[in-house]
C-alpha cells in the first residue's frame, strides 16, 4: 500500500471506557530504545556498549477537533482520557495499537480548532496477578527467602585466597560508592555493615552460612536507607553495573558463583527499595513505569550475563552450570515486584496539561482542575506545580501552559 494510501486510512482511538473518537492527525513520529549498558574502564579510553532487547515504542500524536463543536469533543475525549484502562488505535502508518498516554496536552486558543498533543506506550495486555497477602510484606519475605537460597551455592564452595581477596575488593569499591549517599545514622550503620562483612571473610570457611549473610546484610543496606526510593534505587543500580563491571574473565567456577551470588543480592535489594517507597513518593505513572523498566533491565543483564559464564559441558569437575532454584526465586520476586510497580502505576496520577485560552486566576483555575478545598492544600500544589509567580496569583494570562494531574 503506497504512503497515499496509507494516508487516506481512518485515525481512530477508542479510549479505556469504550468511546470513539476520529480527530484529524498530523503528527506520526515513533521512537524506541534500546536496553543498554555502558561500562567504563579506567584504564581503558573509551567504553564498552552491551545492547539488549528494545524497549516499548513510543509515538509522538497532534490530533485536532475542528469545528463549531471542536471545544465539546475537546472535554469529551478530555473525560474519556481520565479512564485508566489502555486505549487502542487504529494507525494509518502503524496498524493497531494498543498503549497508554503518559501526558496529555490540550491547546483551545484557535477558536475554530482544539489541537491536542499527547505521547503515548505500547503495553501488553494480560491481566495480572492479584494478592491476597500485603505486596510489600510478601516482597520483604521473599527478599530473604531468595537471599537465603543465593547463599547455598557459595556457602558450599571452597574458596581460595584470591576469592576471598576479590570479595573483600569488591566490598569496598561499593562501599566507597555507598557511603557517599548514606546520611546520619544510615552512615554508622552503613560503616559498620561493611566491618562486619570485611571481618566476617576471615571465618568465611569456618563459619560459611553466617559470613554471608554479613556479606548480604552489607549489599542489602543502601535499600534501607532514610532517602527517597529514586536515591536508593539509582545507588543500588549503580553498584549492579559496577559488579557488571567485574564479570569474571577465568573459567574458575567459584568466582563466577560469587557473581552469581553478589549480584543476585542486589538484585533483590533492588526490589526491597522498590517495595518500601516514602508515603506518597510515587505520585505520577511515568515515574513508577521507569523505575520498573530499569529493575527489568537489571534483571535481564544479569540472566544474560549468567547465560555467557555457563559451561559448555557440565559433566567436567570445574564446569560451573548456576544452580537453579536460586534464580526460580529471584525470577519470582522481581517480576511480582515489576507487576506490583505496575498496578500503582495504573492508580497513579497521570501527568495533563494545557494552554489557557483566556485569563483566569488561581483561585478559578484550582476549582476547574481539582476543585477548592478548606486548607487551600489544591491551590499551593498547583502553584508549585506550575511554578506560579506572586504577579499570576491573581491574574494567569492567556497561552499559559498550565500542567496539571489527575
Amino acid at each position: 500500500m503506497s504512503w497515499i494510501d496509507k494516508v487516506s486510512s481512518d485515525f481512530i482511538i477508542v479510549t479505556g471506557d469504550g468511546k470513539s473518537y476520529r480527530p484529524l492527525w498530523l503528527n506520526a513520529v515513533k521512537t524506541f530504545d534500546f536496553n543498554v549498558t555502558e561500562f567504563e574502564f579506567i584504564n581503558q579510553q573509551g567504553g564498552l556498549i552491551d545492547r539488549q532487547e528494545p524497549r516499548a515504542r513510543r509515538f509522538n500524536l497532534s490530533i485536532f477537533f475542528e469545528g463549531e463543536n471542536n471545544l465539546e469533543e475537546s472535554e469529551a475525549f478530555e473525560q474519556s482520557s481520565f479512564d485508566k484502562r489502555a486505549w487502542t488505535i487504529t494507525h494509518p502508518y502503524y496498524g493497531q495499537i494498543i498503549v497508554q498516554p503518559l501526558g496529555i496536552s490540550f491547546d483551545n486558543t484557535k477558536h475554530n480548532v482544539s489541537q491536542i498533543t499527547t505521547t503515548v506506550v505500547e503495553t501488553i495486555t494480560e491481566e495480572f496477578p492479584q494478592s491476597v497477602e500485603s505486596n510489600v510484606d510478601k516482597i520483604i519475605s521473599d527478599v530473604a527467602e531468595t537471599n537465603e537460597l543465593l547463599s547455598t551455592p557459595l556457602a558450599n564452595e571452597q574458596l581460595s585466597s584470591s576469592d576471598i581477596q576479590d570479595i573483600r575488593t569488591q566490598n569496598t569499591s561499593l562501599y566507597n560508592r555507598g557511603k557517599n549517599v548514606a546520611t546520619g545514622l544510615d552512615s554508622e550503620t552503613y560503616f559498620n555493615a561493611f566491618n562486619t562483612a570485611n571481618n566476617a571473610l576471615f571465618v568465611i570457611q569456618d563459619n560459611p552460612i553466617q559470613s554471608i549473610i554479613d556479606l548480604q546484610y552489607l549489599a542489602l543496606a543502601p535499600a534501607r536507607f532514610v532517602q527517597s526510593t529514586a536515591i536508593r534505587f539509582k545507588l543500588l543500580s549503580r553498584q549492579f553495573n559496577e559488579l557488571r563491571g567485574l564479570i569474571p574473565q577465568t573459567s574458575d567456577k567459584s568466582k563466577k558463583i560469587i557473581y552469581q551470588s553478589n549480584l543476585g543480592t542486589n538484585l533483590t535489594a533492588q526490589t526491597l527499595s522498590l517495595a518500601t517507597p516514602i508515603e506518597g513518593e510515587y505520585k505520577t505513572a511515568i515515574q513508577v513505569l521507569d523505575l520498573a523498566e530499569e529493575l527489568q533491565v537489571n534483571y535481564n543483564n544479569y540472566i544474560t550475563d549468567l547465560d555467557s559464564l555457563m559451561s559448555d559441558n557440565g559433566g567436567e569437575l570445574d564446569s560451573y552450570i548456576p544452580n537453579q532454584e536460586p534464580l526460580y526465586a529471584l525470577n519470582d520476586l522481581v517480576n511480582f515486584t515489576i507487576v506490583n510497580l505496575i498496578n500503582i502505576a495504573l492508580d497513579s496520577r497521570r501527568e495533563r496539561s494545557l494552554i489557557l485560552g483566556y485569563d483566569t486566576n488561581i483561585i478559578e483555575l484550582t476549582h476547574r482542575l481539582y476543585g477548592l478545598d478548606p486548607s487551600d492544600d489544591n491551590i499551593n500544589e498547583l502553584m508549585e506545580q506550575n511554578n506560579l509567580s506572586f504577579d499570576e496569583i491573581l491574574q494567569i494570562k492567556h497561552g499559559r501552559k498550565i500542567i496539571y494531574f489527575v
